[in-house]
């Protein structure tokens, strides 16, 4: 504007606007710059891994799954084990890689140590009955692994025959408590049934037995391992009469020799069988008896063939028509119980 133009106006208004419009400008330069913490000139967008804050620990709360050891490392090599926490314990803290892929710590908040996540589960465990140190039992049966010692809860795994579980215990409600290869722990009902059908061995081959009309003990391979066990009786006197000798007199006096030896003795074989849950333990030949021997007590046996559907006396005592038969105590270190039939 020229000089001329300037006449007739105000100059200490003009001043004062362009004081008011200098103000302002800084105004905002400070606000954008300062107050928005966005430089004048550069974006408004801010990185996300700024304004995430995806760096800070996040804390979570765990239990301890069994006993487990602190180490002042997240890694088993090379680390130093410097307490422990047992089993219910908590642990708080941030879960951060291991050393090797894949694998997970919790380093503590407290700043205790690092302890592995294989050991930690999520849920707070049950009090124990009975306590097992992490044993391994082969499962019999097919399972069902669950989410908690309760019943409805979520199912983790379905488990089949011959699975290898490394049990903590039996909960007070029964359920067996299942450490997870890959961390925490799971439930499976009927945890007492479950550990006894584990321990109990794996029975032999099983062997069909009746009892005839005079108490004996009968049946296909049962006549035929008697038979076998007289064969070989007969057997023996026959190389002792069949053997070479200087003259009658001195073939006489072997077999004479032979049967002073050998008659009137008990013919004992062991065998394995299993026979309706029972363990057959062996077979004897005596000179006027035959015996079917059993691991088991006297009762047990007798209670079993009265299952099937025989008599037995509250003395163990058989129905018999010519001669004694009962299931006795066994006399012999083959078995606790004697069936036995004879004169």
């Amino acid at each position: 504007m020229r000089s001329a133009d300037l006449k007739g106006v105000n100059r200490p208004r003009l001043l004062a606007g362009a004081a008011l419009a200098v103000a302002a400008a800084c105004g905002l330069i400070y606000y954008f710059g300062y107050v928005r913490g966005v430089p004048v000139g550069k974006s408004s967008e801010v990185p996300s891994a700024v304004s995430n804050r995806a760096d800070a620990p996040q804390l979570k709360l765990f239990y301890a799954a069994t006993t487990a050891r602190l180490r002042d490392a997240p890694n088993i090599a090379g680390s130093n084990v410097i307490g422990k926490l047992t089993r219910g314990s908590e642990a708080n803290g941030a879960v951060v890689p291991g050393a090797a892929d894949g694998e997970y710590w919790l380093k503590l908040a407290d700043g205790s140590g690092f302890v592995s996540l294989v050991n930690l589960t999520e849920l707070q465990v049950p009090a124990l009955q009975k306590a097992f140190n992490q044993k391994i039992i082969v499962l019999t049966g097919a399972a069902t692994l669950l989410a908690s010692a309760q019943r409805g809860t979520p199912i983790i795994a379905r488990l089949p025959k011959n699975t290898a579980i490394t049990a903590s215990g039996i909960t007070a409600n029964g359920y067996l408590e299942v450490i997870r290869k890959q961390g925490g722990v799971g439930y499976i009902a009927g945890g007492a049934q479950i550990v006894a059908a584990a321990q109990k061995p794996d029975l032999p081959p099983a062997i069909a037995i009746k009892i005839d009309s005079n108490g004996c003990a009968v049946g296909a391979e049962i006549d035929g391992l008697f038979k076998q066990m007289q064969n070989r009786q007969v057997a023996g006197l026959r190389r002792v009469e069949d053997a070479k000798y200087t003259d009658d007199d001195a073939r006489e006096a072997a077999i004479a020799r032979y049967r002073q030896r050998n008659e009137g003795k008990s013919v004992l074989v062991p065998i394995a069988r299993s026979f309706r849950g029972l363990t057959v333990t062996g077979l004897g030949i005596h000179p006027e008896s035959q015996s079917v021997y059993f691991a088991e007590p006297p009762e047990q046996v007798r209670q079993v063939f009265r299952t099937a559907g025989y008599r037995v006396g509250r003395d163990g005592k058989l129905p018999s028509r010519e001669i004694y038969a009962s299931i006795d105590a066994g006399n012999s270190n083959l078995g606790k119980t004697d069936m036995g039939c004879g004169v």
